[in-house]
């Protein structure tokens, strides 16, 4: 019955992950901006092939600039935008972590989490559309005209901003099943194994043990079910942590198995080195995914390496029973057996070294490749550097108080204080708790020691045995804790986010005693709360009206406006204003959209003039460059996407005034009256306080006279910076906490 219970309850737990993928909560914007989704589909992206037949108006001036300056002379046909699976990178939306002149991220994690996943779902879209359509047309008898819809355009001029959103992360709701909830299970098993089980597989422990109580309480962790399935360079940081450590236990399952032949040593010296190899590949995908994934997989690197030494020097009773896992090791003292623990060591890490230096070689050629086709490294190849080491550059730039100040400086003691509890609530209350219990019994028995100590001195060289039972992995997933804990709190910035992997050890380490503790139900049940209100509010609420807000921005672009509106008025730009950083790409709109959101404000401020005021552009016309960029691009339909962040509003109207440019001259029915943007913003944001006021019923704008405001689009979610004003009515509070996008116009 047991059985039974745990298998439904984590097949539930499973299910409820799947469903947390489809959630709009909007955690850090390094979910969009460094996962890969803003830099391969972003909007200021352009389909090379598209531009240069000037067949589409998705193609910004400033990138298309740059996109001719680098390839127009290369006679290559570029059969898509951002990157190709073959090799070739350009036009990309570049985060300034990816821009050439910092080049602190590697593209490996961007490409294995975002761009892989698309490519592949865009080509099994792509087929099964087509062989759906050709069975249709076989069936009508004839061919339709649009027959060839479905197959022209780029593979990423195919997909939608929705399907960008969600691809990615159902891929890592399935690895992480893979990856993660198989080593816990796994490595449960080992931990707590009799002495007489025998070896077994990682499909059998899943298939045929019972789900352990570590497997149900990662599951069950909010992390787990928010953070993990969103494309971070933490989950994949996590992934990393969760297979090293699934490494270390195969080993010591694999050496503490009694070898009866020889041909099974061998066997096992064999599995041992691909092992060995394992581990070393992916610590290099760990250091090029995050830098700090080295301060948490050491403890179970070095635990490889010690557990190699000890079975060096481990020699087996051959009149013990055979099921007996008892060891008889010679004494550590004894000099003579020095050589062999050193050889057994040193073997070890030139076999983890090996596997190590080619992974990390082939993936500073691929960042080196992508960065110099970005331009990076100076004008001309000869003042390129020959390669990039991204690992090393972060560190670097991590290690400077002055960088880390622009991402905000916190107290040393946040990780301890604030991050854990808010990661891990019970887990991180029964760490701290285990960690004081240990260190007063050692401290009790080192005393208690000393007063009864025998005087009688053991030679220091006398060789004797001693029995020595095959270690756990707890002291493993203790010091993965306390070294990612430790080093990490030695920084100044400290985000959550950043002790992500600990979650594997956590739950390794204290998931039994969540669901065993002495008052089961109430700890199930605090457990239960606290997971299911920071799921509700990192999931749900946090921030969670940014993502719709893009979303359904072309479906009420399309819907006429109200009667103080006029109906033939062009967008001039999209301002997002008060909020975290907007996804571009989710205003894709995938093959045959015909809305015009494509760009986004460059950092030029002729480019910017004449983005905001397509009359400008006749001034720059003498730029052969921007005559070609805008002959490809229709300039009529490049929106831009202005974020203004956490600014004034003043900075707020002036932005206004330059795009609407109102003036009390307007006359009525002049270009500048028909023009409006969109404004994205929480009305707490926008001077709305009084608790009286019904917004939308009234269209001048708050913060000026100068502006009509329409609120045409609307959703729930908490901004923590723009909590609305309390009015004494609860109802009215909560109503007030939403994310409003307003259709703004000179009044």
């Amino acid at each position: 019955m047991v059985l039974i219970s745990n298998r439904v309850i984590y097949v539930f737990l499973l299910l409820l992950r799947l469903v947390c993928t489809l959630l709009p909560g909007y955690i850090h914007p390094d979910e969009f901006f460094q996962g890969g989704q803003e830099l391969f589909f972003g909007c200021s992206g352009c389909s090379g092939e598209t531009a240069r037949s000037g067949s589409s108006s998705n193609c910004p001036p400033q990138k298309l600039l740059l996109q001719e300056q680098q390839h127009d002379g290369d006679g290559d046909n570029n059969d898509g935008a951002y990157v190709s699976i073959q090799g070739k990178f350009y036009n990309l939306t570049t985060t300034w972590e990816f821009e050439p002149n910092n080049a602190i991220r590697s593209i490996m994690p961007p490409t294995l989490m975002t761009l892989i996943p698309l490519r592949v779902y865009s080509w099994v879209k792509t087929i099964v559309v087509s062989t759906a359509y050709y069975y249709v047309t076989i069936n009508d008898g004839h061919q339709r005209a649009d027959s060839t819809s479905t197959s022209t355009g780029a593979w990423n001029d195919r997909l939608n901003g929705l399907e960008i959103l969600v691809i990615p992360r159902l891929f890592l709701f399935l690895l992480s099943i893979v990856t993660i909830d198989i080593s816990i299970w796994y490595i449960a098993y080992i931990s707590h194994r009799s002495k007489s089980s025998k070896k077994i597989s990682f499909i059998d422990a899943v298939w045929y043990l019972p789900v352990p109580d570590e497997s149900i309480v990662f599951a069950s962790s909010w992390p787990a079910l928010v953070f993990l399935v969103r494309p971070f360079s933490n989950t994949l940081e996590t992934i990393c942590v969760s297979l090293i450590l699934l490494v270390s236990a195969y080993q010591t399952q694999t050496q503490s198995q009694p070898s009866k032949i020889k041909d099974n040593e061998n066997a096992a010296e064999q599995t041992s080195i691909g092992m060995l190899l394992l581990a070393g590949l992916l610590c290099s995908i760990g250091i090029f995914t995050r830098f700090t994934f080295g301060i948490f997989a050491f403890p179970a690197v070095l635990a490889i390496i010690h557990r190699a030494g000890c079975d060096a020097l481990t020699t087996r009773q051959k009149t013990r029973i055979p099921d007996d896992d008892s060891v008889l090791a010679p004494s550590y003292r004894t000099i003579a057996n020095a050589p062999c623990y050193l050889t057994s060591v040193l073997r070890t890490t030139i076999w983890i070294g090996i596997a190590f230096v080619f992974g990390v070689l082939a993936l500073v050629r691929v960042d080196s490749h992508f960065y110099h086709s970005q331009g990076g490294g100076g004008e001309s190849s000869d003042d390129r550097m020959p390669y990039v080491l991204s690992p090393w550059n972060a560190l670097v730039y991590n290690s400077r108080v002055g960088n880390l100040s622009e991402h905000g400086l916190h107290p040393r003691i946040t990780h301890c204080l604030v991050n854990m509890p808010m990661l891990y609530g019970p887990l991180a209350i029964f760490f701290y708790g285990s960690t004081v219990r240990d260190v007063w019994d050692k401290l009790v028995t080192h005393t208690t020691a000393a007063w009864k100590r025998d005087t009688t001195v053991m030679p220091p060289f006398e060789p004797t045995s001693q029995v020595v039972t095959t270690p756990t992995l707890y002291p493993t997933c203790r010091g993965i804790v306390w070294m990612g804990l430790g080093v990490l709190s030695c920084a100044p910035h400290q985000e959550a986010r950043f002790l992500l992997p600990l979650v594997v050890p956590l739950s390794l380490l204290h998931g039994r005693a969540i669901l065993r503790a002495r008052r089961r139900r109430t700890m199930i049940i605090f457990w239960m709360l606290f997971n299911l209100v920071l799921m509700i509010f990192f999931g749900v609420l946090h921030q969670g009206s940014v993502a719709p807000s893009l979303l359904a921005l072309p479906e009420y672009h399309a819907i006429p406006s109200t009667t103080t509106m006029r109906s033939n008025s062009t967008l001039k730009a999209i301002i997002s204003y008060h909020t975290y950083m907007p996804p571009t790409f989710l205003l894709r709109e995938g093959s045959g959209a015909s809305f015009g959101v494509k760009g986004t404000l460059s950092n030029n401020e002729e480019l910017n003039t004449c983005l905001s005021d397509v009359g400008s552009c006749k001034a720059l016309k003498t730029s052969s460059e921007l005559e070609q960029a805008e002959r490809q691009s229709n300039m009529h339909n490049v929106v831009p996407i202005i974020d203004l962040k956490g600014s004034s509003l003043p900075s707020l109207m002036n932005e206004l005034d330059v795009i609407l440019m109102c003036s009390p001259q307007t006359s009525e029915g002049s270009h500048v009256e028909s023009t409006y943007v969109y404004l994205i913003s929480p009305p707490r944001a926008l001077n709305i306080k009084s608790c009286n006021e019904d917004f939308t019923e009234d269209f001048l704008c708050p913060f000026s006279e100068k502006y009509l405001c329409e609120e045409v689009w609307y959703s729930t979610q908490i901004s923590t910076e723009d909590m609305p004003q309390w009015c004494g009515n609860l109802k009215h509070f909560l109503s007030s906490m939403k994310l409003s996008t307003f259709k703004v116009r000179c009044s």
